[in-house]
């Protein structure tokens, strides 16, 4: 599998996931389950080496990793990203949440997560990027699977292609309301 077509099957078993519950999709190992729905779609792009049912200990194994990077440039689709909400370090573990980066569009970021609003359910996020801090002490962090070898193909920006449904369309309508009230 290249590292293309690892990204599109983590992207698209994480966006095609938005609405089950985590015992639907087999998830039942920790009550904060982030890491544990981020692993399994991870190992659909066959990841299975930097997975965890624990967003730091899975961070932790993505750093050591000679395929995954903290990437100096904007995210991208594809991206694993790590949220601090606390901006502290607790225990040497300053890492609370975890998701899948499955679009970045318009100055917007959508993410799919498990356990978000202390919920059973897999659900879609869109932030503006000026709500994410990555540039302070204790910043949420992204990391990105690169290539194996110079002969592989590098990880392109565009989503893979996803068939036009009605959450798409109520998607797009949302990032559309969202900007219009960030311009108040």
């Amino acid at each position: 599998m290249t590292v293309r077509e690892k990204i599109n099957a983590i992207v698209t078993t994480a966006s095609n996931f938005v609405g089950y519950s985590r015992t639907e999709i087999g998830l039942n190992k920790s009550t904060e389950w982030c890491a544990e729905f981020v692993s399994f779609c991870l190992k659909a792009g066959e990841e299975d080496d930097v997975t965890s049912i624990s967003c730091n200990d899975m961070y932790k194994n993505m750093t050591n990793s000679t395929h995954w990077c903290e990437p100096d440039d904007m995210i991208k689709t594809g991206d694993v990203i790590f949220f601090n909400w606390c901006h502290t370090w607790d225990n040497g573990r300053p890492l609370d949440h975890v998701g899948i980066v499955i679009d970045v569009a318009h100055g917007y970021v959508t993410y799919v997560d498990g356990n978000s609003d202390s919920t059973e359910i897999v659900r879609m996020h869109t932030r503006s990027l000026d709500k994410f801090d990555f540039n302070h002490d204790y910043p949420d962090k992204y990391m990105r699977l690169t290539s194996y070898s110079d002969q592989e193909e590098a990880p392109q920006e565009e989503a893979p292609p996803q068939k036009d449904t009605k959450l798409d369309t109520a998607i797009s309508m949302l990032k559309e309301v969202l900007k219009i009230f960030e311009e108040f």
